[in-house]
């Protein structure tokens, strides 16, 4: 096994674990301290893990097989500032491109778990509609 096919098994291995651990009910901030338990390396070999670093695995699309293209785009030429794409541009999405890390069902599932988590809802639980 060379380097780079060791590090690409290093990588899809974290994905997947992030991902299922949070399936399984798991927050992020408690994957991020089991990773740090671990000692998991980052993409850049850090070893410090945060929330916001198992969201950012999480969100991921390339996960699930996809490509989005044009996240990014440089307003002027001149001095070579890249903005984040947020509609301004067109953007292109390219689905079942490689083969993918955990199946689709599960990124979705992950997906709408997070978004869930992101906006709860303000009714307390006797409230809610069952």
């Amino acid at each position: 096994m060379t380097f780079v096919e060791y590090r690409l098994h290093k990588i899809l291995h974290r994905a997947k674990l992030a991902f299922y651990m949070y399936l399984y009910g798991y927050s992020t901030q408690q994957i991020a301290d089991a990773f740090i338990a671990l000692e998991r390396k980052s993409y850049l070999g850090n070893i410090k893990w945060t929330a916001n670093s198992i969201v950012q695995i999480l969100r991921n699309e390339r996960h699930c097989g996809d490509v989005l293209t044009r996240k990014t785009y440089t307003p002027n030429y001149r001095n070579h500032l890249s903005k984040k794409n947020r509609g301004q541009r067109p953007q292109s999405r390219y689905f079942n491109h490689h083969e993918a890390i955990v199946s689709r069902d599960d990124f979705n599932a992950v997906q709408k778990m997070l978004d869930n988590a992101k906006y709860p809802s303000s009714f307390p639980p006797s409230y809610r509609d069952p």
